[in-house]
């Protein structure tokens, strides 16, 4: 008996497309040539929206760094007041070394210039059952940061909210009771519209927390 053997079907070509993926040369690439040019544009958008941020945050920054120039007298008083808010100008003017009226002056025009930009008791919030902190990485959709962050600042738990560059669109350091609040509260925030994900670390120990700048 004669025994005939057909080759094997042969594999079908293929050929590269615009995102450099090995598609079947049956496709049609031009059915998916405004699928790619969807993705790419996404991703544009996404890198030009993150840079026209990084760019309005420095541009804010040396708008304010050019009417903030403080002599050592400025940084001697910023450091006593720093370190105890309530100091008596009287104090301070004996320790700088200048009037008690030339302090008040200089502490009003750091004042109106926003170098003090407040003053406000410092409270643990362990000692008012507040005991736990942790922090939240928000990813937002495009163009939707501003509004996220007008809804974030509505909720008393959160202490701090960051715009930021890097994995994350926003970073919030929060405050609550125990874990079932931190639970509901992260619901409450991925309901948030234009919030697309989170990622929450909760902090074990706080080595180091101060308000203080070196001066």
């Amino acid at each position: 008996m004669e025994l005939t053997t057909s080759p094997p079907p042969p594999m079908p070509t293929t050929s590269t497309d615009l995102a450099g993926l090995r598609l079947p040369s049956s496709i049609d690439r031009t059915l998916l040539t405004p699928f790619f040019v969807h993705i790419r544009f996404t991703h544009f958008r996404i890198f030009v929206n993150k840079i026209y941020r990084i760019h309005k945050v420095f541009k804010q920054c040396n708008q304010e760094m050019v009417s903030m120039e403080l002599d050592e007298i400025d940084r001697k008083i910023l450091r006593i007041l720093q370190e105890n808010a309530t100091t008596p100008y009287s104090e301070i003017s004996k320790e700088v070394g200048i009037s008690k009226a030339t302090v008040h002056k200089r502490v009003r025009r750091m004042r109106e210039e926003g170098i003090i930009r407040w003053t406000r008791v410092i409270v643990d919030p362990a000692a008012v059952g507040k005991k736990l902190k942790a922090f939240v990485g928000i990813s937002t959709a495009p163009g939707s940061c501003p509004r996220v962050i007008d809804e974030l600042k509505k909720k008393p738990e959160v202490l701090e909210i960051h715009e930021m560059a890097g994995e994350h669109d926003i970073l919030l350091k929060v405050v609550v009771e125990n874990t079932d609040q931190l639970n509901v509260l992260l619901h409450e925030i991925d309901r948030i519209d234009g919030v697309t994900g989170s990622r929450t670390c909760v902090v074990l120990k706080t080595e180091k927390e101060t308000t203080v700048i070196s001066l």
